[in-house]
């Protein structure tokens, strides 16, 4: 059976724990679940700390009652249930190439006449898909009424003949689909966008926001072809355009800020799990580059990665000298207790179809404000399904 990676805690251990949520808590509490929010962070960063902010608790109680219980039990059938959501679980777990859920809002099942929007829910580096229903969007499908699909397999090939699966089998409306990714799955995002910019209305990446350099990988048994994306790919997802919401984390272990300090080789390729090989390039070009695209298909100019790094150092603006980039207008929010700098991309137009979040003081995992902060960004935008332009709601 293919091994998925539960921040470190076995497939048996965890499907126990996420069954009892009592015990969840306590785990989480002890030393054990301490080491799993210590491996999201940069090193020396004050765990307890975290833990008794507003943030920290809610993550908390979402994995001890969301992220981690089994994919197709009674009881969390019978949880989204009571809180208006139908979950459905298709294919085998064992065979994760053509694995994934759907969460439908009742109000839907009730309306099947009524199109409504999509959002593809796309998980992290070798992560079982249970742990996306723990990150917020689920509770939002519910009350906005839309669907929410999580494929464990993100191969760009595949994710096209699930999405015609999706939208043949549920009442989706085309013009109002999007992409949302956590870690690795804003990479899988990222790579959807410039390759297929057409089928969706907006695209949300949290915590690896990277077009990056894919080499040779397998995960969670699934082999991925090495990736590239070419100016050709970006040109044409900047002429039909692509609303998008990044987020990071301060603290993350990736230390992804700023983006001119920035060089990461990962590889995972442990003896103990075949299923997951890794080999990945991410620097401050790729960065750039990733950066650049997404301002092009907002309308906007690309910066000058020289010029953004010389600039952003002594820049006003917290949010341009935390990440080394340049934006045209930029603010710090407080949500929950939590500080965000935030930049605006905005276009000659004067709309703002991109934006970048820096959550102060979070750590490689979602806060509490990342799901709505990104849908209400993107719910905003429609894709027409003659012109394949993007339509911004007034």
């Amino acid at each position: 059976m293919t091994r998925h990676d539960n921040y470190g805690i076995s497939n048996k251990l965890m499907n126990f724990l996420g069954s009892h949520p009592k015990l969840m808590r306590a785990y989480l509490s002890g030393k054990s679940g301490k080491a799993i929010f210590s491996a999201m962070a940069r090193p020396g960063f004050d765990v307890d700390a975290f833990l008794a902010t507003q943030d920290g608790q809610w993550l908390m109680e979402k994995f001890a009652t969301e992220a981690f219980a089994p994919d197709d039990s009674p009881k969390i059938h019978a949880y989204w249930a009571e809180r208006g959501i139908v979950k459905e679980v298709h294919g085998r777990i064992d065979r994760p190439e053509g694995y994934w859920s759907v969460f439908i809002p009742k109000q839907v099942q009730a309306n099947p006449d009524r199109k409504v929007p999509l959002v593809f829910f796309m998980h992290g580096m070798s992560n079982p898909i249970r742990i996306m229903q723990g990150m917020g969007m689920v509770e939002l499908a519910a009350r906005d009424g839309f669907i929410v699909v999580t494929p464990q397999n993100e191969q760009p090939d595949y994710l096209v003949d699930l999405y015609r699966q999706v939208v043949d089998a549920y009442p989706v409306d085309t013009a109002r689909v999007y992409m949302i990714g956590f870690s690795f799955g804003s990479h899988s995002t990222a790579r959807m966008a410039v390759t297929h910019p057409e089928l969706f209305a907006g695209v949300g990446m949290g915590s690896m926001p990277t077009l990056g350099d894919m080499r040779e990988t397998r995960i969670t048994g699934i082999d991925y072809e090495p990736f590239r994306h070419t100016e050709e790919m970006v040109g044409r997802m900047a002429e039909l355009g692509m609303p998008n919401l990044m987020m990071l984390g301060t603290d993350e272990m990736l230390r992804f800020l700023p983006f001119y300090d920035f060089d990461l080789s990962y590889t995972e390729d442990t003896e103990e799990n075949a299923d997951n090989h890794v080999r990945f390039v991410i620097d401050p070009n790729t960065e750039y580059d990733t950066f650049n695209a997404f301002r092009r298909a907002a309308g906007c100019q690309p910066i000058d990665p020289t010029e953004a790094r010389e600039k952003s150092k002594v820049s006003d603006s917290a949010t341009e000298r935390m990440s080394g980039l340049l934006f045209e207008s930029s603010e710090d929010v407080v949500l929950n207790g939590r500080t965000y700098h935030v930049g605006h991309s905005t276009n000659a137009a004067g709309q703002t179809w991109f934006k970048l979040y820096l959550a102060e003081g979070m750590l490689h995992l979602p806060t509490s404000q990342w799901a709505e902060l990104t849908w209400n960004h993107l719910k905003q935008f429609s894709r027409d399904p003659e012109t394949k332009r993007i339509v911004m709601s007034a």
